[in-house]
């Protein structure tokens, strides 16, 4: 179970730090991806930036806790992590946004999240 956990933070600290980069370099593009429609982006640029700079640091303390190789505290930073996924769909969804990437992509990597803290845990 342990190592099924550390699979998991590993894919998702290395998908997250793909999506902060495509913020940083091609934020447009990375914000119409993110399921809200373009009548909603307005010419908030400025503020995709920062979401890929946040995505970036969020991964890269992931990957720290990854290679740090405590399960009970990589357990407890993808369940606490959990909360932006959570966050995201839910913007997405009241944003008359796609359900399809707000619950498949948003929601998806929230319950991937969650199964990586279980398996830890469990493990542990």
């Amino acid at each position: 179970m342990i190592q099924v956990g550390f699979g998991i933070g590993a894919f998702v600290a290395i998908g997250l730090f793909f999506v902060g980069v495509r913020f940083l370099v091609q934020s447009r593009a990375a914000a119409r991806g993110f399921g809200i429609p373009d009548s909603e982006l307005g010419e908030g640029d400025r503020f995709w930036l920062v979401k890929g700079d946040r995505d970036l640091a969020c991964a890269l303390l992931l990957g720290v806790l990854v290679l740090n190789g405590s399960a009970h505290v990589l357990a407890w930073g993808l369940l606490l992590g959990a909360v932006a996924p959570v966050g995201d769909c839910a913007i997405v969804l009241t944003s008359n946004g796609s359900r399809l990437i707000a619950l498949g992509v948003h929601g998806a990597t929230a319950l991937l999240m969650l199964v990586g803290a279980a398996a830890l845990f469990i493990g542990h």
